[in-house]
């Protein structure tokens, strides 16, 4: 996510300074939240699952990758081992996971504080799925995450979207392999 905060006349300037640059702005998808002292822009980059490759059939990943799922932090809302996936549904986070700040997890944008992700509480939903792969005897751990910071001065109502930096993703992965009989990986 890609986050901006611009003060009302500021954007004014910039934009009547430069009326000409302003027409080859092409819009692009987000959020814009408007107050008598800012407007807020928000990008939302899509959160794209990431699958690791494994050399085991899914049957056999499946128990290792639900492990692995909950010893990253994940909290299990729903699991269906038939169709082998795995859901979380609103887990709330509070300034770090697994002795490392959301910061290193999720980026939510800043306040003059500092990182959004270790101020505010964060609504995590991820979903997991093992899921065969063409190479006979081999399957993949699709992982998708996404989450929302909420302030938690009761203030403010809105919510801010995070994206994920990719880092939960590789310790979930990690984690599998640690799991592994044999280290059986086809990264």
């Amino acid at each position: 996510m890609t986050r901006w905060t611009y003060t009302a006349p500021l954007l004014a300037v910039c934009l009547s300074a430069a009326p000409a640059a302003a027409q080859l702005i092409t819009p692009m998808p987000g959020d814009v939240v408007r107050s008598p002292q800012a407007i807020e822009i928000q990008m939302n980059r899509a959160d794209t699952p990431v699958t690791a490759a494994f050399e085991l059939p899914p049957a056999r990943l499946w128990p290792l990758a639900l492990l692995a799922y909950i010893r990253t932090g994940l909290r299990v809302s729903a699991s269906d081992p038939a169709r082998r996936r795995v859901d979380t549904k609103g887990q709330i986070l509070w300034n770090q996971l697994r002795g490392h700040p959301l910061s290193d997890y999720f980026d939510c944008g800043r306040i003059f504080t500092g990182p959004i992700a270790d101020r505010w509480r964060l609504r995590v939903d991820a979903q997991m799925a093992v899921l065969p792969r063409e190479v006979a005897d081999s399957s993949g751990v699709v992982l998708v995450l996404s989450a929302r910071a909420e302030p938690t001065d009761g203030t403010a109502s809105t919510t801010t979207p995070c994206t994920s930096l990719g880092r939960l993703e590789t310790a979930l992965a990690a984690e599998v392999r640690r799991l592994l009989p044999d280290r059986q990986v086809t990264d």
